[in-house]
């Protein structure tokens, strides 16, 4: 079953590109890029909030955690849900658009926020799929999109160099996490 995303910006902030081109964008980066690789289609509609039985892709002006340019999270009924915060994103140099799907490739893939893979020594290594390439981007109809990693960068039996580990083909070896990148891992208990 593909998911319907209501798409929704609520921010007064600029977002750098017009939302309309910017959710084209969205559900190219969805279709062309993720789905082959992750099997996680998705389709995306503009609404002015959130939609009943559907997903969320929530455009908002402040973050409401620290340091937090977007994460992904429930909606009120329970539905997986991506907030980007897009005047916290601006103020610290980012890009609207590379948030936004940053957040929505996590979401496709870890809809309940409870998926992670045993790596190297017994580490247990959420499963995000934009965290460890975070500053590395790719580029959807002239839009900046997040890199992402593939399944293979969970799977600690490939050898460097043996598969692709990402789209932006910079990743070399399994749970290798690039510069500006970042992870969440469970170290005894």
């Amino acid at each position: 079953q593909t998911p319907t995303i209501a798409c929704f910006n609520q921010a007064k902030t600029p977002l750098g590109v017009d939302f309309d081109r910017l959710l084209a964008a969205l559900q190219r980066f969805v279709d062309d890029y993720f789905v082959p690789v992750w099997g996680t289609p998705a389709k995306l509609v503009k609404t002015r909030g959130f939609k009943k039985n559907a997903w969320a892709l929530a455009f908002l002006d402040r973050a409401d955690v620290a340091n937090a340019l977007g994460y992904h999270d429930l909606t009120p009924d329970g539905f997986p849900l991506s907030k980007v915060f897009v005047q916290t994103t601006v103020e610290n140099g980012q890009r609207v658009s590379v948030t936004a799907s940053h957040e929505l490739a996590e979401m496709l893939v870890d809809p309940a926020i409870n998926l992670c893979a045993v790596g190297p020594n017994n580490v247990f290594y959420a499963y995000e799929t934009g965290d460890p390439v975070e500053e590395t981007t790719i580029t959807v109809d002239r839009i900046p999109m997040t890199n992402f990693v593939y399944p293979s960068w969970f799977e600690d039996f490939h050898k460097p160099g043996s598969t692709r580990f990402d789209q932006a083909r910079k990743v070399k070896r399994p749970f290798q996490v690039l510069p500006g990148g970042y992870m969440s891992v469970f170290k005894n208990g």
